[in-house]
């Protein structure tokens, strides 16, 4: 919805929307014409606009349809070689996201980001300080966005508009920094109903909720197994005193809040003695705020009387607002705090924030703590224990919506095992308003995390097919080759897509075809070296199945990897030649929505 430097324009009288922009079904996409550098323009309402060139018409107009699940495979009397929707080994089960109306259009190939008109990290025209770059990022793309004002006077003028001109909407508001937050989230629902949110609200409120790592307890590496969460203030008094009594610091909060606020270090003067069950209220107890920083002594139970009133008075509408949490405390906390930026599934940059000498417990900037940039590379085994657990995390915080556009985890190196390597805690995650501020790497990436996130939420089947011959001398007693189900594995851990294993057989080879079309994004060849070179696959099979590789490549729905027009044979022999999942996506987005150059995806393909 561009417009030019010179034109006016309100909310409620919004400028016609423009031809709508349609993506190319072509196997290989063309380049997107180069985009001249764009001005910015905004109105007394808040609309800000960056015009870009408009793109060249595509040969092959591609609609978006409703999100739906995989279409199920045939029934095994009708085809044994084909996947069984029953089988959760074989076909496993995608998170399905919230639909909106399902009306069929084009993509316009825009997007609505909302701000608040009052906050942190605004430039001169009051625009958040990152926006600005993530639009110009799209538009090297050949994607355009705007900056809407939330303003609870022009809530139907704000839906309209959006609605009528975006496919999708970016949250960049900052919870704190509007009076009525509930309103803010209900606009977003609201909106929720028409266009894509890259962030729906409740998943703002369920990345915020610490209480949800207590249901992690046992499962993940990641939450300890002394972590509570209190469902109300009569619980935490009476199970907070036997906590103590067991570890004799610990870390009291608020299940929704930031900042420090409603955080404390709870201390016992002298410990308890050994075998009690639980302290005396009239023990003495040391209580440092994380908030004001200030130390005070008082009872155990002066204390637990304190957070009366503060736990029957949620911020936000929620369930989850007056329940208390009670986490361990770690000494490591002076090595620095750790907070992973996320894109989606993917750890674009890591902050360590190590606390000034005078605040052991608060690590924010604004109480003197030294907070470095760095990238994730330089922190592989941090990312590796989180990445491992994004499907499992998002399962418990919000197992309805993908993982959100923007979104951090905050952690504490623990206890080291017998080998010297460290264990890590959650301490927290949200997604209301993550900053990004001074990173024009990661608004890079974060712009192509938009696009695929609008095709995975319109377009996409998000489900990757694994094609293998059947038999031969490399089969386990599954009948798959050793590494096949390691693939499927990490497919649907790192992507949360549906992965499933085809057997290729030459009788089957137009309805294997046709179902991999009507149901995958992609497809993966994994072939034993012993099967190409031995000598093991018949000659009907060889050639059908290269047949089928030539048909797929060519085919508009569906992406081959690796490509046999790179010098490969057109499969893969071992796990560790397939891309990493994160690539397959970006290949099977830049494909369908000319993203990516033939160039690029070649060598992301290789």
């Amino acid at each position: 919805m561009g417009c030019s430097p010179s034109s006016s324009r309100s909310v409620a009288a919004a400028d016609p929307t423009p031809p709508a922009k349609s993506f190319s079904a072509a196997k290989y996409s063309q380049k997107q014409a180069s985009k001249k550098d764009a001005t910015t323009t905004k109105d007394d309402d808040g609309i800000m606009a960056m015009p870009t060139t408009p793109m060249s018409a595509p040969a092959t107009p591609f609609a978006p349809k409703e999100e739906a699940p995989a279409a199920p495979a045939p029934a095994p009397e009708q085809d044994p070689d084909l996947p069984d929707p029953t089988e959760p080994r074989m076909k496993l089960r995608t998170l399905s996201h919230k639909s909106v109306n399902g009306e069929e259009k084009m993509l316009r190939q825009h997007l609505a980001i909302i701000e608040a008109k009052e906050g942190p990290e605004k430039d001169e025209d009051g625009f958040r300080l990152d926006s600005k770059p993530i639009m110009e990022s799209l538009a090297k793309l050949g994607w355009t966005a705007e900056i809407v004002f939330y303003d609870p006077k022009k809530r139907d003028s704000i839906i309209k508009h959006i609605t009528e001109g975006a496919d999708a909407v970016i949250n960049r508001v900052m919870l704190s920094a509007i009076d009525d937050v509930d309103d803010y989230l209900s606009l977003l629902s609201e909106l929720g109903k028409h266009i894509t949110l890259l962030t729906h609200p409740d998943t703002v409120l369920a990345y915020a909720d610490k209480s949800s790592f207590s249901k992690l307890v046992g499962a993940s590496k990641l939450v300890e197994d002394t972590f509570r969460a209190y469902v109300n203030w009569e619980n935490f008094a009476d199970e907070f005193p036997k906590s103590l009594a067991t570890h004799s610091t610990r870390i009291i909060k608020r299940a929704i809040s930031s900042k420090g606020v409603g955080t404390f270090k709870v201390s016992l003067v002298e410990p308890a003695e050994e075998g009690t069950e639980s302290v005396p209220t009239e023990a003495a107890v040391r209580v440092l705020s994380a908030e004001t920083l200030e130390m005070k002594e008082c009872t155990l139970g002066e204390f637990i009387e304190s957070q009366k009133e503060t736990s029957s008075t949620p911020r936000y509408n929620t369930s989850s607002g007056g329940v208390i949490v009670d986490q361990p405390f770690h000494d490591r906390i002076a090595e620095g705090e750790f907070r992973l930026i996320m894109s989606h599934r993917k750890c674009v940059a890591i902050s360590v924030k190590v606390p000034s000498e005078s605040s052991e417990l608060c690590s924010e900037a604004d109480a003197g703590a030294k907070v470095t940039l760095h990238e994730p590379s330089e922190f592989p085994d941090l990312v590796d224990a989180v990445q491992s657990e994004l499907s499992l995390l998002q399962a418990t915080l919000h197992p309805l919506e993908s993982m959100p556009l923007l979104w951090s985890i905050d952690i504490l190196k623990g206890a080291a095992d017998a080998d010297g390597k460290d264990s890590y805690e959650i301490i927290q995650t949200s997604c209301g308003c993550v900053s990004i501020v001074g990173m024009p790497n990661v608004t890079e990436v974060v712009a192509h995390e938009v696009i695929s996130m609008v095709m995975e939420k319109t377009t996409l089947k998000k489900k990757v097919a694994i094609i293998e011959i059947p038999g031969g001398p490399s089969k386990g007693d599954d009948g798959y080759l050793p590494n096949t189900l390691a693939a499927v594995e990490r497919i649907r851990n790192d992507l949360g897509w549906v992965c499933e294993v085809v057997f290729y057989r030459a009788r089957n080879h137009d309805k294997i075809i046709k179902y991999l079309e009507d149901t995958a994004d992609a497809l993966v060849t994994f072939v034993s070296a012993e099967e190409l070179s031995g000598g093991n696959i018949e000659p009907e099979v060889k050639d059908g199945l290269e047949k089928l590789l030539e048909h797929m490549v060519n085919s508009p729905s569906c992406v081959v990897f690796p490509y046999p027009s790179l010098g490969r044979d057109g499969t893969f022999t071992t796990l560790e030649e397939v891309p990493p999942s994160t690539e397959i996506r970006d290949v099977v987005v830049g494909c369908l929505s000319g993203v990516l150059s033939e160039v690029e995806i070649h060598g992301l393909a290789k």
